[in-house]
């Protein structure tokens, strides 16, 4: 930002975007966790869930305009904060989709739910 100031707004919803990611995987984790005694299996599971989200979604967008449309993947990319963060950033392939701020809602109603649900699992 302080090389060109011109950035500063994508500077921000980049940052904010992988803010996002960092506090749905912790979050994730830690609910995942909060229901398994074993913790390779919570391990497991919670990778699971992180890859589908992470992963999976990009493997849809590898997969555009092949068998997906193009409403298909913006819709899908928009559980991806890392996504977001890449069409922040104008990136090759994601400058077309419009994921900003809808992404960031999706990840913070996700991480609201998140949080409650661990709440409620470790209070009783």
């Amino acid at each position: 930002m302080l090389i060109k100031p011109a950035l500063q707004q994508q500077v921000v919803q980049v940052l904010i975007c992988l803010a996002l990611a960092a506090l749905l995987s912790m979050l994730v984790s830690a609910t995942v966790s909060s229901f398994f005694r074993s913790t390779a299996i919570a391990t497991t599971v919670s990778y699971g869930i992180l890859i589908a989200v992470f992963g999976g979604t990009m493997l849809v967008w590898m997969n555009r305009d092949a068998p997906f449309g193009y409403e298909v993947v913006e819709n899908t990319l928009r559980l991806n904060p890392m996504a977001a963060a890449l069409n922040a950033m104008q990136t090759e392939g994601f400058e077309s989709y419009n994921l900003i701020p809808s992404t960031w809602w999706i990840a913070g109603i996700s991480c609201g739910v998140l949080l409650t649900v661990l709440y409620g699992q470790i209070s009783d």
